[in-house]
């Protein structure tokens, strides 16, 4: 492999698949703060970068369906430390906190158990403690018939 491949790219040598058709992501914004300070403005100059992006929606018909751009922001501590209280667990250290997004089938009650056993254990068996799960909000009304159609259940851990 050469560039731009990375060493560790696999050799397609032989193989119906060529490396050489994949392409990156069609365009993306990157706003931060060089520090890592923390800042509402930071989030606002995010969310009009992605607002100013349209074509990344790849918007449907509809002008609603589009291919789930979004924001990777910070864990928001003062939003999940809530959370956590809630859930019966005061949380000692900001730094000891990490959350999993789920996207699990919406209207698939036993699939979303078992996806969710398999989450806890194998995080329990990785000697990490659980503090429990968290609906996710969401606001259906924005979603386009396609996508309301596609939507998953999105939970926290």
């Amino acid at each position: 492999m050469s560039y731009p491949y990375h060493t560790s790219t696999p050799d397609s040598t032989g193989s119906m698949h060529s490396f050489a058709n994949e392409r990156d992501n069609c365009g993306m914004g990157a706003i931060s703060n060089i520090n890592g300070v923390r800042s509402y403005e930071i989030l606002d100059l995010a969310i009009e970068s992605v607002c100013n992006m349209t074509h990344r929606g790849a918007v449907d018909a509809d002008m609603k369906t589009g291919d789930g751009s979004g924001i990777l922001s910070q864990i928001p501590l003062p939003i999940f430390r809530k959370a956590a209280a809630e859930l019966g667990t005061e949380l000692s250290s900001e730094e000891d906190i990490a959350v999993g997004v789920f996207f699990l089938p919406f209207e698939n009650e036993a699939v979303q158990q078992e996806i969710k056993q398999l989450a806890e254990k194998t995080i329990t068996a990785r000697g990490i403690k659980i503090i429990g799960w968290r609906e996710a909000p969401v606001a259906p009304e924005e979603l386009g018939e396609l996508a309301r159609q596609t939507r998953p259940h999105i939970l926290n851990l």
